[in-house]
């Protein structure tokens, strides 16, 4: 599956398997999802990031940090 590159409500980036109306792992709230944020450990809202508004060592950092592959 492919991931998609997302932003937590405290500005962490990570990826995560973000299929549109399905999520075991998280709650959807509208556009965003609340979710276990890899980055910060903690339970945060999370929405996808346009990958154009990132740099290519943001984007790069962000694939490495992976939440747990459950969509």
């Amino acid at each position: 599956m492919k991931r998609t590159v997302v932003r937590c409500a405290s500005g962490g980036l990570y990826s995560t398997i973000w299929v549109p109306m399905v999520s075991l792992k998280a709650v959807r709230l509208g556009g965003s999802r609340w979710q276990r944020c890899p980055v910060h450990g903690k339970w945060e809202t999370a929405r996808p990031v346009d990958p154009g508004q990132l740099t290519a060592e943001q984007r790069r950092a962000a694939e490495a940090i992976t939440d747990i592959g459950i969509p």
